[in-house]
C-alpha cells in the first residue's frame, strides 16, 4: 500500500488519527501568533495576511488572497488546504507581511520562475 497520509493514502488507523488531531487543532487558537503590535519599531500600522495558492507542478503564477484579519485568514488557510488536499502538485502558505510587494520579495521562490531565481544568485 502506497502512503501518502498528506493525500488519504495510508493505514486506517492513521488517518484516522490524523483527522482527530487535525479536527482538535482547527478548534485551537491559531491565529494567536499572528496578531502583532501594529505599532512595533520598522513597522508599518498595517500587517495583513496574504495566503499564496501556488502550483508546484505547473509553476504557474500563484494567487495571491490578501486578509486583514487573523481568524478569517486562518480560516480561510484551512478551507483551502482542505479544497487541495486531493492534488499534491498544488499548496497553500500564509505570510504575514506590510503589503503583497514585501512577500514578493522576501518568497520569490512563489512568484519567479527558476531561471529569474538563478539570475537573482548568479554573480
Amino acid at each position: 500500500m502506497s502512503t501518502d497520509l498528506k493525500h488519504g493514502l495510508g493505514p486506517a488507523d492513521w488517518l484516522e488519527w490524523l483527522q482527530k488531531l487535525s479536527d482538535e487543532l482547527r478548534n485551537l487558537d491559531l491565529a494567536r501568533p499572528f496578531r502583532h503590535s501594529r505599532n512595533a519599531p520598522g513597522r508599518s500600522d498595517r500587517m495583513s495576511h496574504f495566503l499564496v495558492i501556488y502550483d508546484r507542478d505547473r509553476r504557474t503564477a500563484p494567487r495571491v488572497e490578501e486578509i486583514d484579519d487573523p481568524e478569517e485568514a486562518v480560516a480561510r488557510l484551512f478551507q483551502v488546504e482542505d479544497e487541495l488536499r486531493s492534488d499534491p502538485d498544488r499548496g497553500i502558505v500564509m505570510l504575514v507581511a506590510d503589503d503583497e510587494a514585501t512577500i514578493r520579495q522576501t518568497h520569490a521562490h512563489y512568484f519567479k520562475s527558476l531561471d529569474e531565481l538563478l539570475e537573482l544568485v548568479e554573480v
